[in-house]
């Protein structure tokens, strides 16, 4: 799955607010996805229908999550794709803020 959701940023994004839904009803945040969560970019104008519909119920739910007090906890060891466990440089920064907002990887 990981390879999958690496090469479709639309599938990425709603993973992320799929995570971030199932941490916040628990109100905690992984210290690893608190940040890339709240950061994640609107992907709507790139989904139609049923996809858009789910996308901005989640979406939604999401956000009314993160504004609520959530218990951001540590972590031992982070999924190797997030910033948090790279050497941070310009190219893998690009690469997750595309990703973030849904746009293909630069190559």
């Amino acid at each position: 799955y990981q390879r999958l959701l690496m090469e479709e940023p639309l599938l990425f994004v709603c993973a992320m607010v799929t995570l971030g839904i199932e941490c916040g009803q628990r109100g905690i945040m992984p210290d690893y996805l608190d940040e890339p969560i709240r950061q994640l970019g609107d992907i709507s104008s790139q989904l139609t229908g049923i996809d858009l519909e789910c996308y901005q119920h989640d979406n939604g739910v999401l956000q009314e999550l993160l504004d609520a007090p959530l218990s951001v906890v540590e972590a031992p060891c982070p999924p190797d794709f997030f910033p948090g466990t790279w050497r941070v440089n310009p190219q893998t920064l690009a690469w997750w803020d595309s990703l973030l907002q849904g746009k293909p990887s630069p190559t």
